[in-house]
């Protein structure tokens, strides 16, 4: 009497396996399509289907909500090559049965082999259910060849403390078995990374920033190189509510007796500094509390500038108490004053803490080191309009004195430089990218040309369109890159290495006797160049990418991109210190390029980098400061370069202060007298000429480029107002304006010869010396070159000689100095 099973495969109202896969089919092509109108569509094609048939349908295949649908109509495959939905497979199986394809057909239409067809064909007849068509799961715990948690720990903790490291770098580190071999191999490592979603850099640095873990201590195999990380900072944490962030800082504070005794002094010393202030303006007469508050903002930011001319003068006396010839720190070479100073700081060069060679940069004779190895070189310069010097910029860099290398044009010109530019196309080692747009102006420009860029590439040099490199340009920037890490001698080696550029001289003298601008700009870039990031190399600071002149490995440009803003190497430089890698700047690979000519250009050009450096500035500031990644002197000068050009906007402030406290409130702080107000001035507005000055005279330049001092003093109070509106502009805005281009006139007024830089302290007075010429380039042009002659561009340079002076003691260098000592030794007896 019981009841019997149903038979429902003989029941004549059964759904079809063709109506199955025409819904599919349908909900495939139409995934917005509502359930009503799904129904209505196929009872064209399907008559006595109904829509109880179709929901029954699309429940057994989990299609009732539209997500699920849109899901299974756009759905993107996986890494894993054939990978597809359960319901796919089903469509693979019925097309063949329903729709008459062949097997060959079919698995070419869905990307898979007639080899997994026919496996899911087996285990669709024992079933004769879609479901058997999913994938099982991977019982992977009992797996012999399993990677055990520990092991997965100690991976994921190499990457938290190395993130730049690859899967075989992670491998090599990994521990042994009994029999000397891996216990996981470089596919382990990967799978690791993969199931954690860390198989690019990028990601991994992310997840290093998120998650600190307790460091492990691994066997180092011989021969692994593994890189020195720089010592973490302790340095509260400022997460969470205002009053537990205010009982963490204390705990911070409290948590050492050298800590205790900062936080007191530091506390102690500001609340004493207010404490007087108030008092002050307690026991000040009436109506006179408007005009102190005035004078006290202008001391503050006479105080502020104190401190800039300050580190202005610690660099001239640093860079001219280093001395060339004993570069290198020996065993039993006693330190001088300045170097125990800054070891004791700290202020040492990331170069020396990881390959024991300190200030690389500084190295004037580079020859001993030797090149066992050329790696691939890629040259790139982004042009865009630049008919006046774009001949003798390829004639240059396609005359290098290196057997292995490239030159990659990305230009967005839209004048006749494109026509230029199709008569170096034949070159053999020139490429020519053209955009259509300028989108991402400079930045843009240079990815698209790293696009562009042959897969061999391991180092990749930037120039602008205005510069003319000389023929050993390339062999330079690998010497120095060898003696920074001590790793140049086969493919990709010093890949460890936290050195990532080497930045040299952009040297602004072609046409510095054109005008009075040129000569401004001229001695200013000796002194930023010659001295300011000469003290940063001594010192151990944050040295800037400088937009031109400088080499930067291939896979360290690869991992973070070229970015879109309109300072595009400050925003680069950012990223690579942010991460760990550092820059190592020399003095000694020039390359000559054109000084701004017009002032118009000049405001343009130093209101974009305003407005780009306030605008980095404010989106990195936090995130260098909190990096485990740069030392105590890599922040402090971020710290001084984070307001740079703010400057200018503190000197109207203070000079407007200063002007109402002195002429409308006729009030002076009774503690500060005129004698101290003018040595304030004094020493501030004599601090970057004298840094000029020295500079020039280290570069052994004529005696015409010290009237470029003049030149330069006016035009940095002209500068003032237009620097000042765009780098507020750029601290407010929330996206960055447009790029003004600085056109290039390509005209060359002085025959110059190579910068040696070599005495840098064997006496006050130069000297005459020999000059040997270079020897001659041929050069594979293709046209004739209007612009600048093969001497001129590549070989002569060396046209002139110093002459010996007629008084001895007099020059400007001298003269400067004897001005500054009479007026401090007036300022001490007065008062």
């Amino acid at each position: 009497l019981e009841d019997r099973k149903w038979q429902i495969v003989k029941h004549p109202r059964k759904i079809q396996p063709s109506f199955r896969y025409g819904v599919l089919k349908h909900i495939q092509e139409n995934p917005e399509y509502s359930i009503r109108r799904i129904v209505r569509e196929l009872r064209k094609e399907f008559p006595s289907l109904g829509r109880h048939g179709v929901l029954n349908i699309l429940k057994e295949f989990n299609l009732l909500t539209p997500e699920n649908r849109q899901e299974f109509a756009t759905y993107k495959r996986k890494l894993k090559k054939g990978t597809l939905h359960p319901q796919e497979r089903f469509l693979l199986l019925e097309s063949v049965r329903i729709e008459g394809f062949s097997v060959q057909k079919a698995c070419g239409l869905f990307r898979t082999s007639r080899k997994t067809f026919y496996k899911w064909y087996k285990t669709y007849e024992k079933e004769r259910s879609w479901t058997a068509l999913s994938d099982r799961e991977w019982k992977i715990a009992d797996h012999p060849r399993r990677i055990t948690s520990d092991l997965e720990q100690q991976i994921l903790t190499l990457v938290v403390s190395y993130p730049e490291l690859s899967k075989h770098k992670i491998a090599a580190l990994m521990p042994e078995t009994s029999d000397g071999k891996k216990r996981v191999g470089n596919h382990g490592v990967y799978n690791v990374l993969r199931r954690f979603d860390l198989t690019t850099f990028e990601k991994r640095y992310a997840y290093a920033q998120t998650r600190r873990v307790p460091e492990v201590v691994l066997p180092i195999p011989t021969g692994a190189v593994v890189p020195v990380p720089i010592p973490e900072i302790p340095q509260a944490p400022i997460h969470g509510p205002p009053l537990s962030r205010f009982i963490t800082f204390l705990r911070y504070a409290f948590s050492s007796r050298e800590r205790f005794l900062i936080s007191v002094f530091s506390f102690g010393s500001i609340g004493i500094l207010l404490y007087s202030y108030l008092m002050m303006l307690t026991q000040a007469e009436p109506g006179t509390h408007l005009g102190l508050i005035f004078a006290s903002i202008a001391l503050f930011f006479g105080l502020f500038f104190f401190l800039y001319s300050i580190k202005y003068y610690l660099v001239i006396a640093s860079v001219l108490g280093y001395s060339k010839e004993f570069p290198v720190q020996k065993e039993n070479q006693k330190s001088g004053l300045l170097q125990r100073v800054a070891s004791t700081l700290g202020f040492q060069t990331h170069a020396a803490k990881d390959e024991g060679v300190e200030r690389v940069g500084l190295i004037a004779d580079i020859q001993k080191q030797e090149l066992s190895y050329y790696p691939f070189v890629s040259i790139h310069v982004a042009t865009y309009n630049e008919k006046r010097v774009v001949n003798r910029l390829l004639t240059a860099c396609t005359s290098q004195d290196y057997p292995n290398y490239e030159v990659v044009i990305a230009d967005d010109s839209t004048d006749e430089t494109v026509d230029i530019l199709e008569q170096w196309k034949s070159h053999p080692r020139v490429k020519i990218s053209h955009r259509p747009t300028r989108e991402g102006f400079k930045g843009g420009a240079l990815g698209y040309a790293l696009e562009k860029t042959d897969p061999n590439a391991e180092f990749v040099i930037i120039f602008d369109a205005d510069f003319i490199p000389y023929p050993d340009t390339i062999s330079q920037f690998l010497k120095y890159f060898k003696a920074s890490t001590g790793k140049l001698e086969k493919f990709q080696d010093y890949y460890d290495s936290h050195v990532a550029a080497i930045q040299g001289y952009q040297w602004h003298v072609l046409n510095k006797s054109e005008n009075w601008v040129t000569r401004g700009v001229r001695s200013e870039f000796a002194g930023s160049y010659v001295m300011e990031r000469s003290g940063n190399e001594i010192f151990g600071g944050l040295k800037m990418i400088a937009g031109s002149v400088y080499m930067i490995r291939r896979d360290v440009l690869q991992a973070f991109g070229w970015g879109t803003s309109i300072t595009e190497d400050f925003e680069l430089t950012l990223k690579i210190y942010e991460a760990g890698y550092k820059v190592v700047y020399t003095p000694y690979i020039q390359a000559p390029s054109e000084c701004v000519s017009t002032l118009k250009r000049l405001i343009r050009q130093r209101m974009r980098w305003a407005e780009g450096h306030s605008f980095n500035v404010k989106k990195m500031f936090t995130r260098l400061l909190r990096t485990p990644h740069m030392n105590v002197p890599e922040k402090a000068e971020f710290l001084y370069l984070s307001p740079y050009y703010l400057q200018s906007f503190f000197f109207i402030i203070g000079t407007l202060a200063w002007f109402l406290s002195e002429a409308v409130f006729h009030t002076k702080l009774p503690f500060w007298t005129a004698l101290w107000g003018w040595s304030l001035v004094f020493s501030n507005m004599l601090s970057l000429p004298l840094m000029n000055s020295v500079g020039l005279f280290l570069e052994e330049a004529e005696e015409k480029d010290f009237l470029g001092l003049i030149s330069f003093v006016g035009m940095s109070y002209l500068l003032v107002p237009f620097q000042a509106y765009a780098s507020i502009r750029g601290l407010l805005e929330e996206e960055e304006g447009g790029w003004f281009r600085t056109p290039k006139s390509g005209k060359i007024t002085d025959t110059i010869s190579r910068g040696t830089f070599y005495r840098w302290l064997r006496g006050l007075l130069p000297r005459r010396r020999e000059i040997t010429s270079i020897s001659q380039v041929e050069v594979v042009q293709p046209v004739p070159n209007l612009y600048t002659s093969l001497r001129t561009a590549q070989n002569s340079f060396q046209s002139f000689s110093l002459q010996k002076k007629v008084l001895p003691f007099v020059n400007p260098f001298n003269v400067v100095l004897a001005g500054l000592v009479v007026l401090l030794s007036w300022s001490i007896f007065t008062s």
